[in-house]
């Protein structure tokens, strides 16, 4: 009989950004039941998903036995969901109203690979399911209370947006770019879009050309160049007319960086000219642009100049690449985070919460991987991993100071000052 303790239920559960333990939970295996593997995701701050994959060789069938952990830190034990072919976690929400956690769950069917979507009851452990045709999409966008399916057909231009809620209620709205829409949407999807999680603070994010964020209700893809940036708005809840925006990059000599991050309903832009770092707004809708400043402007009257030169230098080199974020403060202001990653180890992941708890159990119960252990600490992650980790050198290696501003709704810079949370 083997033994499984869930030890990563007492070390990852958060509330406030502060890292609170729990109780621990064993889960034993039968001597024919063999373990396949383990999932952990966040809900949200509050709530969290566990789930151990193992196959039952009696019954002949592959099992999940899920955990839950709700905003009080209590572990319940879920009952079991069988599959016949081994499955695969594809996403996981929660309804907090009615206290539904739903799976979406990938296995083999008869013809084709079919999506199970299981509804259970984390008060009373009541279990409802659906299944449909499934093929592995493009990109997965994991909300609360909702997931929404991006699937795309090679390259052909068209994208079918599959928004589920629960076993019983989803839909779908398809979207063709073939015609005048063409050029800007293979522009915007020559690479495959990095899906950004605005759920949670933002340290960094994402150093790809074309990003994906869910804000106001809407699909908001973008895309940097050294000359253009690009929006791309859709509503996955019912068919608009796709939204494109177009912006000119210029008023600059030679740039050497551009990265962007959507908040709400604005576009940022971080541009870097090696010779200052300019920051612009833009509304998303109206491409109206909303803020025209820069580094040298902001805070050359409150920042050591010889400090502010190194950062724009070494922002430049040509290893690193310039992250800009913009995340809500508890008044309702916005802080703007602008800093540099080297790209060459640096990984924004929207699932970062996983890999966390990944690395914590190659730490504690496969020590003759330490090898992997020593690259992987070399690897950044994009989410404020300061909130998640009382380990946090493990996780990144940041020598620099970020720079933070602190701007109102009216644009107006409150406070302008380098990061002092300075990890080494």
């Amino acid at each position: 009989m083997k033994k499984i303790t869930l030890l990563f239920l007492s070390l990852l559960v958060f509330s406030s950004g502060l890292l609170y333990a729990t109780d621990e939970i064993t889960f034993k295996l039968e001597k024919k039941q063999k373990l396949i593997g383990t999932f952990s995701g966040d809900i949200n701050q509050e709530f969290s998903v566990h789930m151990i994959i193992f196959k039952d060789k009696n019954k002949d069938d592959y099992r999940i036995k899920p955990f839950f952990i709700d905003q009080n830190q209590q572990i319940k034990a879920l009952d079991e969901v069988s599959f016949m072919e081994e499955p695969t976690i594809v996403s996981y929400h929660f309804e907090q109203e009615s206290s539904n956690l739903s799976l979406l769950v990938s296995a083999e069917g008869e013809d084709e690979n079919e999506l199970h979507i299981i509804d259970i009851n984390t008060q009373n452990n009541f279990q409802k399911r659906s299944k449909q045709p499934f093929k592995n999409s493009y990109l997965i966008v994991r909300l609360t209370d909702k997931s929404i399916l991006i699937n795309r057909e090679d390259d052909n231009p068209e994208l079918k947006l599959v928004t589920i809620k629960n076993s019983d209620t989803s839909s779908e709205v398809n979207y063709n770019f073939e015609g005048e829409n063409l050029e800007d949407f293979e522009t915007i999807f020559d690479k495959k879009p990095e899906v950004i999680n605005t759920k949670e603070f933002v340290e960094n994010g994402s150093v790809n050309e074309s990003k994906l964020y869910f804000s106001n209700n809407k699909l908001v893809f973008d895309y940097t160049s050294e000359d253009i940036y690009k929006t791309l708005q859709l509503n996955p809840d019912k068919k608009e007319e796709p939204h494109f925006q177009n912006i000119e990059i210029s008023g600059f000599d030679k740039v050497k960086d551009v990265n962007s991050y959507i908040y709400k309903d604005k576009s940022f832009l971080f541009i870097n000219d090696k010779e200052d770092i300019s920051l612009q707004s833009y509304d998303v809708n109206t491409g109206s642009k909303l803020m025209d400043n820069s580094l040298r402007k902001s805070l050359q009257n409150t920042i050591d100049k010889d400090i502010l030169d190194d950062f724009i230098k070494d922002s430049s080199r040509n290893r690193n690449g310039l992250t800009g974020t913009v995340n809500t403060t508890e008044d309702k202001k916005m802080l703007v985070t602008i800093d540099y990653v080297d790209t060459r180890t640096y990984n924004y992941n929207y699932n970062w919460w996983f890999h966390h708890w990944f690395i914590h159990q190659q730490m504690m119960f496969q020590q003759q991987m330490m090898q992997q252990h020593q690259q992987m600490q070399m690897m950044n992650y994009g989410p404020n991993v300061s909130s998640y980790s009382d380990n946090e050198n493990i996780y990144t290696k940041k020598e620099h100071k970020s720079i933070q501003l602190l701007i109102d709704t009216d644009f107006q810079f409150l406070q302008m000052k380098p990061n002092q949370s300075e990890r080494k």
